[in-house]
């Protein structure tokens, strides 16, 4: 029998793809690997955004990793690749916003991997990834809906960055509280959504002249009327 073609000299790799990467002998994956490996093409998705510090680790999307790691992803529902998220627009008002606030909205209804965290999964170890595993595992049980946001690379001052990163996400957390989602993101007394929502703000000085507070209020409404509720 012809031998698996080795793509990786590093021992113990893993990738969302049909072959675990373990030294020389490489096997097919599990079913439920291939499954995620092989889903359906993406529509209207996200163009990968991997930050400096993984793109070693990361190719176009897809995570190379250790099989315990990947495994605690998938024990977790957490899927590693942001690309997967599609664009969300809502109704006319939220659109003239969003073009308004310089700001495109994408959505999962599964639990995404913020980009920055990518870092912790790093195949060499990272010196907080076990506690970031801890984190995310009492982030699955307790907070329902992720809210990321992140800034296009500009010449634009870190500090008006993380501000109007803080003052967007805040104001759809203050308004998701109003609509009934008060015990955390996403989960309220007797109901709940799930999943992530993800904000990618393309210039944070025309979006920080703007208040967050009417962005926030038409993006909480619209995920109470769309998003699949769970009780």
């Amino acid at each position: 029998m012809r031998a698996p073609r080795k793509t990786d000299d590093s021992p113990g790799l893993m990738t969302i793809n049909p072959y675990l990467r373990r030294g020389p002998a490489l096997r097919p994956l599990p079913l439920t690997l291939r499954r995620l490996a092989w889903g359906k093409t993406r529509a209207q998705a996200l163009k990968p955004y991997t930050p400096e510090a993984a793109q070693s680790f990361v190719d176009r999307g897809r995570l190379l990793t250790t099989p315990e790691m990947m495994q605690f992803l998938i024990h977790h529902d957490i899927e590693p690749d942001n690309s997967r998220m599609k664009g969300y627009y809502g109704g006319p008002e939220l659109k003239q916003l969003v073009k308004e606030y310089g700001i495109n909205i994408y959505f999962s209804t599964r639990h995404v991997l913020f980009a920055h965290d990518l870092r912790y999964f790093d195949p060499r170890g990272h010196p907080l990834g076990a506690m970031m595993r801890t984190e995310l595992a009492r982030r699955v049980r307790d907070v329902p809906l992720w809210i990321q946001c992140t800034t296009s690379a500009s010449s634009t001052k870190a500090m008006v960055a993380t501000i109007t990163r803080r003052r967007m996400v805040g104001a759809i957390h203050g308004a998701l509280a109003k609509e009934g989602y008060n015990l955390a993101p996403g989960k309220g007394p007797d109901k709940a959504v799930w999943g992530t929502l993800y904000l990618r703000i393309w210039n944070p000085v025309k979006t920080s002249a703007h208040s967050p507070e009417p962005f926030g209020t038409l993006v909480a409404q619209a995920i109470d009327s769309n998003w699949p509720r769970r009780t």
